[in-house]
């Protein structure tokens, strides 16, 4: 196998494996280095397959999407029951934070500690709007089929 940062040749698999940045920049144009490495690839094995290289991904990684201020201030205000005493305390807390050298990681991690049902409330959030979305999507199929008669 030989490797590279930009791709890998599988002799067992016959296969060329390309990062997505490489390949982008491959057939984005012919004037650079990408192409021409790609070019270099396909003559010196023709019979080989490309394959966009797969990023390996944990199986029930934690993960903190869409976890922005606004985010953890909506849900202060809408699932806490002594919400004005906890926004006191979120606005504190990043007054505070300004001090350290990454000052979303020190909000980030209080949050997380202080309200660890959030990624709960967020799947639940995301539930309900799917849910809405979806009878949006019938309401408007049912407006149209009526519209036709």
């Amino acid at each position: 196998m030989k490797n590279t940062n930009n791709y890998t040749v599988d002799f067992m698999n016959k296969t060329i494996i390309v990062s997505k940045t490489f390949y982008k920049k491959a057939i984005s144009s012919i004037n650079n280095t990408e192409y021409t490495e790609l070019k270099v690839l396909i003559t010196d094995y023709p019979k080989y397959k490309i394959k966009l290289r797969e990023i390996k991904r944990k199986e029930g990684k934690k993960t903190n999407r869409n976890l922005t201020y606004s985010n953890m201030k909506k849900y202060i205000t809408e699932s806490v029951t002594d919400a004005k005493a906890d926004l006191a305390e979120f606005e504190k807390v990043q007054k505070t934070s300004c001090v350290f050298p990454s000052p979303y990681v020190y909000v980030k991690d209080w949050f997380t500690k202080k309200y660890p049902e959030y990624g709960k409330w967020l799947e639940q959030l995301s539930k309900e709007k799917e849910q809405k979305t979806k009878e949006t999507e019938e309401q408007t199929v049912s407006i149209e089929s009526l519209t036709k008669n």
